[in-house]
């Protein structure tokens, strides 16, 4: 008895406009003739993958439109091989998922794979199959773009590969960048210009005066920064010689007046902010704005969402962040601490080591598993409970891992300070410490100051009346706070061992917050 007939559309896609769709047609038209297929409708796309995501094809976004419309009665999507789809492996397995979702069939035409069974229900293979071939055709793109990128450094270093769009210059007859003399001047009067500490907006100017041609002063700003004119081709990351325009004196020149004027007219913060970036509320996990009204007398830090309440006074918490980076940075140069330390990392490297070793045991017995089920060895109800145990355990094995690795890259970041002379002014302070200040948490009554990922300071918050105190007695001289450490100061390290046996254990996700 025939077979009845399936209804199908079919995809085609090329990376390029100037290529043909018609052998993936012809192809794909004869192998539905030959396999029982009746093919509705052709989608077709002329984008590269790499370049363009699979959301933004036309013809992919309407072939979705066509087949997710509940009128429609076609639930079978026919490709000439996997990378039509795409040649990322994460695009692939979504379509993959999205598709099986709504019970349409995808069928691979060159490996005779499809990803459901005749009951709509998707192959367990499907994934692993076409993510193998995914992964192949990404890695074929990748050759291929290097391959592509070596062949135009090559040319480039033959004089080639030249688009003559650089002022000053043009193509020659073999390819060859060779000097525009006309343009030349034009080139030569901005670097004059510029050597003689001439701004942008007048070299403008003087140029559409003596040459009567329009420059804006962004388009000068790129001349005068091109090692092109000083005889330097920058190319795919090497230096190729080129007929310079210029000497070096000349540019270098030029471009010294440049980063002097870019430092001149750079514009500051009035406020500096020395925890952008790294406070956050500590009840609600959100980000904290800085509040500086000096007519309202409003210095603080804000929660920006829900707890508004939440609030830090600035000048006190600059305080506390210098006086317990000091002390941090005495303490990671004691003896003892560094040899606590050392002895952390061994033991922490060694942890890294046995769950490397376990990981790879789970994830042998996770592929055991599967080729049991395929062989029919196990019920699909087996395969899927122990299935889902193997994920458990990798999970937390992940878990792990991570805090391990974190620990011991933390330690030896520490062992790595050195003391140093911490600026007063703030700029200065901010950069000194981006390295060691890791995070800010602020709560209703203390801040958490967590210094490089190894010590967390907790410091109970003063009261507006204290701190209205110190503002009254060091008027004009700045705030002056006692030393933390004799304000009931609790000194914790990053994550202990029963806090990280209390995260395996109850599996908690990487939103609960651990001190």
């Amino acid at each position: 008895m025939q077979k009845p007939k399936i209804k199908a559309v079919a995809y085609l896609r090329v990376s390029t406009k100037g290529q043909s769709l018609d052998r993936q047609e012809e192809e794909i038209e004869k192998y539905a003739i030959e396999n029982g297929y009746i093919i509705e409708k052709y989608f077709k796309d002329k984008v590269s993958s790499m370049k363009v995501s699979i959301d933004k094809r036309t013809g992919f976004n309407k072939l979705k439109e066509y087949l997710f419309d509940a009128n429609n009665k076609v639930e079978t999507l026919l490709v000439h091989e996997v990378s039509r789809l795409g040649r990322k492996s994460f695009e692939v397995h979504n379509v993959i998922e999205e598709f099986s979702q709504k019970r349409v069939n995808i069928h691979i035409m060159d490996m005779r794979q499809s990803t459901l069974n005749e009951n709509g229900i998707k192959k367990p293979e499907s994934n692993i199959i076409i993510s193998i071939l995914a992964s192949m055709a990404e890695n074929e793109n990748r050759l291929l773009s290097d391959r592509i990128r070596g062949g135009l450094l090559t040319s480039a270093k033959q004089g080639l590969a030249f688009s003559d769009k650089i002022t000053g210059y043009k193509k020659g007859k073999d390819g060859k960048p060779t000097i525009d003399e006309e343009q030349e001047l034009i080139v030569r009067r901005i670097y004059e210009l510029a050597e003689n500490n001439t701004t942008l907006y007048f070299i403008s100017k003087a140029i559409k005066k003596e040459f009567k041609k329009e420059i804006n002063s962004k388009t000068i700003s790129g001349i005068i920064k091109n090692p092109f004119y000083k005889g330097d081709r920058k190319y795919l990351g090497e230096t190729i010689p080129v007929p310079p325009i210029v000497t070096k004196e000349t540019w270098y020149n030029a471009n010294e007046f440049l980063n002097k004027r870019k430092v001149f007219t750079k514009r500051y913060r009035v406020n500096v902010n020395l925890v952008e970036g790294k406070i956050e509320c500590y009840k609600c996990g959100n980000t904290m704005h800085q509040v500086v009204i000096k007519k309202g007398r409003s210095d603080m830090f804000k929660c920006s969402k829900k707890c508004s309440r939440v609030t830090v006074n600035r000048p006190w918490l600059y305080e506390m962040i210098r006086y317990v980076v000091e002390k941090h940075t005495k303490k990671v140069n004691d003896k003892k601490f560094k040899n606590d330390l050392n002895k952390q990392i061994k033991e922490n490297e060694q942890l890294e080591a046995d769950l490397l070793r376990q990981k790879d045991i789970t994830e042998s017995a996770q592929l055991r598993n599967y080729d049991m089920f395929l062989k029919g060895k196990i019920s699909e109800a087996i395969y899927d409970k122990t299935g889902e145990r193997y994920v458990k355990e990798l999970k937390n094995i992940s878990l792990q891992l991570n805090e391990c690795q974190k620990k011991v890259e933390s330690y030896k970041k520490a062992l790595k300070t050195k003391p140093k002379h911490f600026s007063n002014d703030l700029k200065t302070f901010k950069v000194q410490i981006q390295d060691i200040l890791e995070s800010v948490e602020v709560n209703d009554s203390y801040v958490i100051i967590n210094i490089g990922n190894v010590v967390l300071y907790e410091i109970p918050q003063l009261s507006g009346t204290k701190i209205g105190w110190a503002n009254r007695k060091y008027k004009g001289e700045g705030m002056v706070f006692k030393s933390p450490f004799t304000t009931g100061i609790k000194v914790r390290g990053y994550v202990t061992d029963e806090q990280l046996e209390m995260m395996i254990n109850n599996e908690l996700n990487e939103n609960n917050s651990i001190i």
